[in-house]
């Protein structure tokens, strides 16, 4: 591939002086190092940003389960008063059950006390 290359663009056997598989290692390993650098950098970001977001969701799980008991006290409450409504209804049944057999028998006495004022 060198070889190929223009005269004026192929390197000479230094590079500055130093032998070029030296030259190409010693880059390799620069290279190598700065990503290993940048990585850990990375990694040390979102490590903070994991713990931010970490608080966050613990207080927001919090919260939610608050309102969760909150909606399930709610819940029961309202399930006690319709079991008094309906406990209510069936009592103003029978009250109105009662009622409506009174009023039908002071109508038939009625009834009976006209005939015998007649008699």
């Amino acid at each position: 591939m060198i070889s190929l290359l223009p005269e004026e663009w192929k390197p000479g056997e230094t590079l500055f002086g130093c032998p070029w598989p030296a030259a190409i290692v010693t880059a390799l390993i620069g290279v190598l190092t700065f990503i290993i650098f940048f990585w850990r950098t990375v990694l040390a970001v979102k490590k903070n940003k994991y713990i931010v977001d970490k608080k966050k969701l613990q207080e927001k799980i919090q919260t939610l389960k608050k309102d969760k008991s909150d909606a399930l006290a709610k819940i029961s409450d309202l399930q006690k008063q319709t079991e008094q409504l309906k406990e209510n209804q069936k009592q103003s049944k029978e009250t109105v059950s009662c009622t409506m057999k009174r009023m039908q028998g002071l109508e038939v006495r009625k009834i009976w006390s006209f005939f015998l004022v007649f008699i």
